[in-house]
């Protein structure tokens, strides 16, 4: 089973997903766009973003390892998903997360249309407005 499923997506941040975010989810959006560069208003340059893979995967997954596994390149997870208390954010899921940046993870409010999309800033522990609509957030991607 794909950790990026809206079924998945709802069963652990016990948010019902509207249609279109079910829609980036299940037909394959997400793995389309990973690794597309965008600009953030927390950078001062285009950043890449993935919006799968094992950083993202933590986000979902209660079974990563605790400890690095010394066999590994780099860590499994993204620092960031035990930070964030999705319970006091409701509506609001992992979206992507953004290069080697390990303070910062795009959030989408996925419970109501137009989808917005958001960065999360780990060290002041709150939201930034980047986009009021997930479609036109994804035509400004540079893929």
């Amino acid at each position: 089973m794909s950790f990026f499923s809206s079924d998945v997506y709802e069963a652990t941040f016990a948010v019902p997903l509207c249609s279109r975010f079910r829609r980036f989810l299940d037909e394959g959006e997400h793995a389309e766009l990973s690794g597309a560069m965008v600009e953030l208003p927390t950078a001062d340059e285009p950043l890449t973003v993935f919006f799968d893979g094992e950083p993202l995967e933590s986000f979902v997954n209660d079974d990563w390892p605790a400890d690095d596994d010394p066999s590994r390149d780099e860590p499994y997870g993204h620092p960031v998903a035990e930070a964030i208390d999705f319970q006091e954010l409701p509506g609001w899921v992992p979206l992507a997360t953004i290069a080697a940046d390990e303070e910062h993870v795009l959030l989408a409010k996925a419970d109501v249309e137009p989808v917005v999309v958001a960065v999360w800033e780990n060290q002041s522990e709150s939201l930034r407005l980047v986009n009021e609509d997930l479609d036109a957030f994804l035509a400004d991607l540079d893929v």
